[in-house]
């Protein structure tokens, strides 16, 4: 059954638009299109519809495919956008895509349509699932300073050195003071003045206190991790708080993030429903099981060495782990792994904090590749056009020499150089077209002339362990092609062969 999609076509030729229909039809679409080929017919069209895929042409009169791509992402639309056309040039297109197109299609070579189209989209759905996490996340962050603002209680947070970190509004009316004037300062300008050391703050126990508040009210204090976490309020409202602290489990428990929690000894006690799912688990599979359970094979023991050394020292761990889900899969995450301590100081638990990450490496990884193609042509443009140009010198320099000379052996010799300058001259040719700065030049080429002149020079390049052998049926047809990328292919086999035959043989 064909499958449903929407194409707008910026195109002015109504055929090219029908091939381009054709060629969608063929790949397995049924496309509802729009054929534009005006700015304003192509704004219209972007306010009537939300569009699968943009097709564009590249020059059209009165309106350039720059500019339809322009008004696009001004717009702020994030439709995948994609160029088929045949005028465009590699450079251009790259320009163009490095603009915010995905992709280039050439018009002689519609056979790219389909597969183009059908990444886009599939790279379309993982920025559509990263931007609901990244939203969720974002979600469940904004949701927690909510609660911590909307909380009844007074919360106030320290780090290790008793340093204010969080002072809620609930804090600002019970204190008298605004969370800008007290975050930074140390907790003993909250304390009574009269308050001493062998207090029970630091004995690290749970505690009633009469804090320099306006009012004077009694409060409890609790002792918090690696810094202090105090929950301020009147002991008649422990209800209260004990709900606040539920909302805020309930925020941990329906984060987007993958979160687990473990014991002292690595032995899974809690892990939220986004791991679960993510790793395809139930709950009664993992806890109670330490986080081996999905180790793949394919991270570093290492890596598992350095996290364990990390966190048995009471540091927090980052870094990246892959792991097999329980049907077989294997997904990246980027992991933070921190210790949990007790009001001694000593460790108690692991909670684990992932996110996988596995779309946006694979994403990374091809653009560095893409990168690396594209330095690695410019360097070999650049060499082969200035190899070119000695090889011209020689060339001419050769082509005279040899109208002078009257030596059958020194003209020989000197042909014989002048072809090896001319094979040059196709080397570079090949560089050149690889580097994108030269066209290929297909001419019709006997293949039977090609290989037997191509002996003599395939005998001397695989060396005496090899016979080479050349036999050519009698009905072999001509091809077209560029005679030098030919001749490369050939040698490229034939060496091929050379290096399975490391103890020599007949090729």
């Amino acid at each position: 059954m064909p499958k449903p999609i929407k194409i707008l076509i910026v195109e002015d030729s109504t055929a090219d638009a029908e091939l381009i229909l054709r060629e969608l039809s063929r790949g397995g679409y049924e496309a509802e299109h729009r054929q534009v080929a005006q700015a304003s017919t192509f704004n219209e069209a972007l306010n009537e519809n939300h569009w699968d895929v943009i097709l564009c042409d590249y020059t059209m009169p009165g309106f350039r495919g720059t500019e339809a791509l322009q008004i696009t992402r001004n717009r702020g639309v994030n439709t995948p956008f994609i160029f088929v056309s045949g005028t465009i040039g590699e450079e251009t297109a790259v320009a163009a895509m490095r603009a915010g197109a995905q992709d280039y299609v050439v018009k002689d070579n519609l056979s790219r349509l389909v597969p183009a189209i059908e990444r886009e989209l599939r790279e379309t759905e993982v920025r559509k699932d990263w931007e609901r996490s990244e939203k969720e996340r974002r979600a469940a962050e904004g949701r927690f300073h909510s609660l911590l603002d909307l909380a009844p209680d007074a919360i106030v947070a320290t780090d290790e050195n008793l340093q204010i970190t969080i002072f809620n509004r609930a804090a600002e009316a019970m204190f008298g003071f605004m969370a800008e004037e007290v975050v930074g300062m140390t907790l003993e300008h909250l304390l009574p003045t009269e308050w001493s050391h062998d207090d029970p703050l630091h004995s690290a126990v749970d505690f009633e206190a009469i804090f320099a508040t306006g009012n004077g009210a009694a409060r409890l204090v609790e002792d918090g991790q690696t810094g202090l976490m105090l929950v301020l309020r009147d002991t008649s409202e422990r209800k209260r708080a004990e709900a606040t602290l539920r909302k805020l489990s309930s925020a941990v428990h329906h984060s987007a993030s993958l979160i687990m929690i473990t014991d002292r000894e690595g032995v899974i006690e809690y892990a939220n429903p986004s791991l679960l799912r993510k790793m395809n688990f139930m709950e009664e599979e993992v806890v109670g099981k330490k986080p081996s359970i999905w180790k793949s094979g394919k991270t570093k023991e290492a890596t598992y060495i350095q996290l364990w050394e990390t966190i048995l020292a009471g540091m927090d761990w980052h870094g990246e782990l892959e792991n097999r889900c329980a049907d077989g899969r294997s997904i990246l995450v980027s992991a933070t792994v921190s210790p949990v301590k007790d009001s001694t100081g000593e460790i108690t638990n692991f909670i684990s904090i992932q996110e996988d990450v596995t779309e946006t490496r694979a994403i990374q990884r091809q653009l560095q590749q893409a990168q690396k193609m594209e330095a690695v042509g410019q360097l070999t443009g650049g060499v082969a056009h200035d190899f070119n140009n000695l090889l011209s010198i020689v060339i001419a320099n050769l082509d005279s020499l040899i109208e002078r000379l009257h030596s059958p052996a020194a003209l020989e010799l000197a042909t014989e150089a002048l072809h090896g300058a001319l094979h040059g001259a196709d080397l570079t040719k090949q560089m050149l077209a690889f580097s994108r700065n030269q066209t290929l030049d297909s001419v019709t080429i006997d293949v039977r002339s090609l290989l037997e002149s191509s002996a003599t020079m395939l005998q001397r390049t695989l060396g005496e362990l090899i016979d080479v052998r050349i036999r050519i049926p009698e009905n072999l047809w001509p091809c077209v092609a560029d005679k030098s990328q030919l001749e490369t292919a050939i040698l490229n086999l034939a060496i091929n062969g050379r290096d399975a035959m490391p103890g020599g043989g007949t090729l």
